[in-house]
């Protein structure tokens, strides 16, 4: 799937008696903490969100106006495209993080399938594989090159995330195509308690986690997740029998072999060690076990997707906001042992490869990934109107492949990638005027062994490469007090490296081509900002540009990379959150965009990139609490985008839309019903997705992406939820 090149630069204003707060509120690890609760609340942070009204006593009120007020100051502080979404978003909602992610503006999700599926995100055009995912600062994107696979990751794990729809701060690297999606972890605090939650929901879902807290009289801090998820999915579809142009042998079926299931184990301690700085330490564990369903009117067997995951992050945090100084240091591990399981028995992508032609034949296609990153952030304050926030990181990462199948030969090979890289922003602020000047520059080294390609029966040679990239991007502001950005403009040069998989092939099946040039784009933003007690309300407009991008083509039985022309996409959007009473909040989020895609191949020229609708809405209302009694309800309206007739000419989904294709508009409800009976126990029952179309389809880029095909989601989803807090 081509994806037009994104990222901006950005102005940012810090006024100088906030600077640190600042920080504190965009992520920054030195002071991303949470506020000390009372034994009756939850370990969960405070919700963020004006959708949904504050606690019934006074002082729990005065507490959720205070953080809500927060909460749009952040976004304030940084001129540029950013939003912060708080757990609330997702707890107790059948919602996964790719659904919640995607109701910002300029974000549209990818999801193939039910809970558990692959599931990511693009913004502003940009495909998942080159939007930066990040845990507490630390990227979670393979150098194999695919995109993070958000519906694997586990919700209960995160108190917020934060979207930068724009350019990337240099803490964050500082460079890349695609935005950055930051995801802050549940952190420890200095009290104790627990939360234990339960769902259950559509297609056999349900959810139990335990999340407990504790403190000791000398500092030490320690936070404690244990998560089991576990889905049928076995959601009804339209099999249209593998013949799209006829409406006679169409079939009401429900997914068979579609079951998910997966565990999860987190700790994290932190530890004073002066009254400066706090040792953080978080390891943990996670496995999955996702089957996979047979294509359209075929069934699957066997064949299922697994991984092993585990990872330990360490981290010197500094609590001082008097250093002109700031230095934080980290090292974090990272391993992942996945693979893909099919049989003769199956249907599943690859299984037609000789070995599969014979009965009682199998295949085991795997790899084992290690990946090291030692980031270091500074942050120097020389003067009240200058402040330089800078990276420096060091990142190494090992692929093993692990092949083993019965009656062919499957080839694969060892690589590695090793990189260091360097990020520097100056932030002048000299009100009302702000500035921003910012790049940074990156060494990559790749190296493979080189194998046996067991389809062509060749010798794939050992080769290497080192790529040199460089990002520049600058930006002004002009602020009026807190109150008001009153213009902000920010444009940026970016790059973006050839992964390991585009460079060297994997699997035997995708062929090497280790002469691909880095993938470059230009893009450019400019917007206002307007906050008042009761309001919150954005305006932008965006353009971006790429070149050299890499696009993956398929003759029918080998893949490979190549570059091509690349994509472009512009647009606006707005944003407007109103508390229209006490009681009574509203949300509104408007996305228009047009996106293009520039490669000659196969007559794409200037057609719509996939699954980019033109014009995205979404309307929330959040009304209550009365007694404890809350009441929230969203729509979100997409116009056509499940089909361009230059992608997929005569593609036909849903039979309903035949001769009317053009003037189709898609509309989702959501809703959430939650009741407090009592200040330790909540108890709700919520909607997603829910539609009267039996089928929503989504146009994607098939495996090899040089053709389209549909992949189906579930709708009508709905969850009834507990969690008792102590």
């Amino acid at each position: 799937m081509e994806a037009a090149a994104l990222l901006c630069a950005g102005a940012v204003f810090f006024a100088p008696n906030r600077a640190e707060t600042a920080a504190a509120a965009d992520g920054a690890p030195s002071t991303d903490s949470i506020p000390p609760k009372t034994s009756a609340e939850s370990v969960f942070p405070a919700q963020d969100s004006v959708t949904t009204g504050p606690p019934a006593d006074a002082a729990a009120t005065l507490d959720k106006m205070v953080v809500t007020a927060g909460r749009r100051q952040r976004l304030m502080e940084r001129p540029q495209a950013i939003a912060v979404i708080s757990a609330e978003e997702w707890i107790g909602t059948p919602k996964t993080l790719a659904d919640v992610i995607a109701e910002q503006t300029g974000v549209q999700t990818r999801r193939f399938g039910g809970i558990g599926s692959f599931q990511t995100v693009s913004i502003r055009g940009v495909e998942g594989s080159e939007v930066l995912v990040l845990i507490d600062g630390i990227p979670l994107n393979s150098a194999m090159g695919d995109a993070v696979d958000l519906g694997k990751l586990n919700p209960s794990r995160f108190s917020r995330i934060e979207v930068y729809r724009s350019f990337i701060p240099a803490r964050f690297g500082g460079n890349g195509l695609g935005g950055v999606v930051n995801l802050i972890t549940v952190k420890p605090e200095n009290t104790a308690g627990a939360d234990i939650y339960s769902s259950i929901g559509t297609y056999h879902a349900q959810e139990h986690h335990v999340l407990a807290n504790n403190a000791t009289g000398d500092g030490l801090q320690a936070v404690a997740l244990l998560s089991y998820i576990d889905s049928e999915n076995d959601f009804p579809y339209l099999d249209r029998n593998n013949t799209p142009y006829n409406t006679a042998d169409d079939t009401e079926r429900r997914m068979e072999n579609n079951q998910y299931t997966a565990g999860y184990f987190m700790m994290h301690p932190a530890v004073p060690l002066n009254d400066r700085f706090r040792l953080h330490a978080m390891a943990s564990a996670s496995q999955f076990k996702a089957h996979q369903p047979g294509n359209e009117g075929r069934s699957n067997k066997t064949a299922y997707n697994a991984a092993k995951v585990f990872d330990i992050n360490v981290r010197l945090e500094n609590e001082s906001a008097h250093d002109v100084i700031v230095i934080e240091p980290a090292i974090a591990y990272v391993f992942r042992e996945a693979y893909r399981f099919y049989t003769s028995l199956d249907f599943a992508a690859g299984a037609s490869h000789s070995s599969m032609s014979r009965p009682n034949s199998y295949a085991e296609l795997g790899s084992d990934e290690q990946t090291l990153t030692v980031p270091a952030t500074v942050i120097i304050r020389p003067a009240g109107f200058l402040r330089l926030e800078s990276c420096v990181s060091l990142r190494g990462a090992d692929i093993n492949p692990t092949v083993n199948t019965t009656g062919g030969s499957h080839g694969d090979w060892h690589s590695r990638e090793a990189s260091g890289s360097a990020a520097l922003d100056a932030i002048v602020a000299a009100h009302p005027f702000g500035a921003v000047a910012g790049g940074s520059i990156q060494g990559v080294y790749s190296e493979t062994e080189g194998g046996l390609d067991g389809y062509s029966n060749r010798m794939v040679p050992a080769s290497d490469t080192i790529t040199l990239l460089w990002a520049a991007k600058g930006g002004v502001s002009l602020s009026c007090a807190d109150s008001a950005v009153l213009f902000y403009a920010n444009a940026g040069r970016f790059s973006n490296q050839p992964s390991l998989r585009q460079r060297y092939g994997a699997q035997g099946a995708h062929n090497p081509n280790p002469t691909l040039l880095p993938e470059t784009g230009l893009a450019a933003e400019c917007g206002v900002k307007l906050l008042s007690r009761s309001m919150y309300t954005e305006v932008g407009g965006f353009y971006n540009r790429s070149w050299n991008k890499i696009l993956t083509v398929f003759d029918g039985s080998q893949s490979a990379s190549i570059n091509c022309a690349g994509a472009r996409s512009w647009g606006l959007e707005a944003s407007l959150v109103a508390t229209l009473w006490r009681f009574l909040q509203s949300d509104t989020r408007l996305t228009w965009q047009r996106t293009e895609n520039l490669s000659r191949m196969n007559n794409w020229y200037g057609n719509q990139l996939p699954d980019e609708p033109a014009l995205d809405i979404h309307e929330s209302i959040g009304l209550g609490p009365f007694n404890g009694l809350s009441l929230r309800y969203g729509i979100e309206l997409k116009s056509a985008y499940y089909r361009d007739p230059g992608n997929t000419e005569g593609f036909r989904v849903p039979a309903s839309l035949v001769g009317k294709e053009d003037k189709f508009w898609e509309a989702f409800h959501n809703c959430k019903l939650e009741w407090k009976p009592f200040a330790a126990l909540t108890l709700a029952v919520a909607g997603n997705r829910l539609t009267s179309d039996l089928l929503t389809a989504r146009e994607t880029a098939s495996i090899g992406e040089s053709g389209y095909q549909w992949v189906v989601c579930p709708v009508n989803q709905w969850c009834v939820s507990a969690m008792y807090s102590f």
